[in-house]
């Protein structure tokens, strides 16, 4: 779950990491002040570094209020993602012109780059999974709506099928065809 965050921030363990045992929390948020965050003064930690103190979850807790973070101790594994951005928002603010020249993987070629700008370029709009599944969603807001209302539903049916109308004219304009013939094979049985 946290792996990425935690090998970007060069952790000895990523892989290995358990949230849920209480001295490896405990140990790992001690590391992370320490060298990551820094946000206490270092003769200030000792709360924090006394792993073993019954007060810890106490200390614990301030420390979050302290770096401005909302969560409880209680949300240990959301809690822990917040800090872990906020150790690589402060590392990437440290090395920032070490990190400013680096490109991701998945976006070195242009292909690529073109894939992830646009998500939707290379939906095909004849494929009969998509004409089904968009007539589910319509389908399903149509049961939705009569659900809520419960009551005239004829209003309510003459509504969706305007809607449905418009979307079977989106389709057809999409794929340059004739309405009848995507109407015909979008009703049938």
């Amino acid at each position: 779950m946290f792996q990425c965050k935690l090998t970007a921030l060069d952790y000895h363990n990523p892989a290995g990491f358990n949230c849920k045992d209480e001295t490896e929390f405990r140990n790992f948020t001690v590391w992370l002040e320490d060298q990551k965050i820094r946000h206490y003064k270092i003769e200030d930690r000792g709360n924090l570094r006394n792993i073993h103190s019954s007060d810890w979850p106490e200390f614990f807790q301030k420390y979050l209020r302290d770096v401005n973070c909302r969560l409880k101790i209680q949300d240990r594994q959301e809690a822990i993602d917040w800090l872990l951005g906020l150790a690589v928002r402060f590392e990437y603010g440290d090395n920032a012109e070490k990190y400013k020249d680096l490109v991701p993987d998945n976006t070195k070629t242009a292909d690529n780059a073109t894939k992830n700008a646009e998500p939707l370029i290379n939906l095909d709009v004849n494929n009969p999974d998509f004409k089904f599944n968009v007539m589910m969603i319509a389908w399903m807001q149509l049961l939705k709506q009569i659900k809520q209302k419960r009551t005239n539903i004829f209003l309510v049916l003459t509504q969706e099928m305007q809607f449905l109308m418009k979307l079977l004219k989106f389709c057809d304009c999409c794929t340059q065809k004739s309405s009848d013939s995507y109407r015909q094979k979008l009703m049938k049985p």
